[in-house]
């Protein structure tokens, strides 16, 4: 595909995330850019996204209109239809505490209505295939480690639900009354508890918890608080629903932790930690 060159001085920076720096254009508050940090993201990362909202779009799911791909000084980024007067859920619960149980039960029902779309497989790719090609393909992993996370993986159903992938309250955008899923670079298809394990990972666990902090702005008490109100709206059995959740994390973060390199987390170290962490059991 085509990327457009543009000049980064006609764009005001907005906010930072994981994976990309997002920017407000100077003249046209209808667009905004999303550039993507070189080094964290791989090539074709942002075709991939622009791609893959374009279709989230055709199925009926709210999300800013993906308009273009561009490249600034090398690095690639999409141009996205701005959504003026909008904040995260994750942003929202930060500036008003108070009310973390209100928009946690919110995000539950708009996680459910995208647990309810069906993903055509010739459109999204199978988040399931996807894991397990890369624990096969990961050096990093142990024999044992690699048979362990595919008999996980290998027991979650075949389903054709779409996924958003990133399932974090700072990946779902509110204006006035509309929510928009953002962020869908992930976006897949295949059991719902690949999304219900990336959220008890950055609200429950002790060390998805020290990037739930930092993307979500909300301290570890206020995230663990959100994790018990979401799962309450979610599921009509929120403990069964967190211990499927704490089973099944690995199939989150084997992924995850493969496509990018977080805070240098090699295959090495990243093999120690699932051996010693206890995320699974032999």
């Amino acid at each position: 595909m085509i990327y457009r060159e543009i000049d980064l001085n006609d764009w005001i920076p907005a906010g930072a995330g994981g994976t990309a720096t997002s920017y407000n254009h100077k003249n046209n508050q209808e667009l905004m850019l999303k550039l993507f940090n070189a080094g964290v993201t791989h090539d074709g990362y942002a075709e991939k996204e622009y791609n893959l909202s374009r279709k989230v779009e055709s199925l009926g799911l709210r999300t800013p209109h993906a308009v273009e791909l561009v490249k600034v000084d090398g690095c690639t980024g999409v141009i996205y239809q701005r959504i003026v007067n909008k904040k995260s859920v994750s942003r929202i619960c930060a500036d008003d505490p108070d009310n973390i149980d209100k928009y946690a039960r919110l995000f539950a029902l708009e996680c459910k209505e995208l647990h309810c779309h069906i993903c055509n497989p010739s459109d999204f790719p199978s988040r399931k295939e996807q894991t397990l090609k890369s624990v096969a393909v990961h050096k990093g992993y142990t024999r044992h480690t690699r048979k362990v996370i595919s008999a996980i993986i290998n027991r979650l159903e075949d389903k054709n639900t779409c996924l958003h992938g990133d399932m974090q309250p700072g990946n779902l955008i509110i204006a006035g009354d509309t929510p928009y899923w953002i962020d869908l670079g992930f976006f897949s298809w295949g059991s719902p508890m690949f999304d219900i394990a990336c959220m008890y990972f950055f609200c429950k666990h002790p060390v998805g918890l020290l990037w739930g902090t930092r993307l979500c702005h909300m301290t570890r008490r206020q995230m663990r608080r959100f994790w018990r109100s979401f799962a309450a709206a979610y599921s009509a059995n929120p403990d069964e629903l967190t211990r499927k959740a704490k089973e099944n994390i690995i199939a989150f973060v084997a992924y995850t932790f493969d496509l990018e390199s977080y805070e240098g987390l090699t295959a090495a170290v990243f093999n120690a930690y699932l051996n010693t962490a206890c995320l699974f059991r032999a």
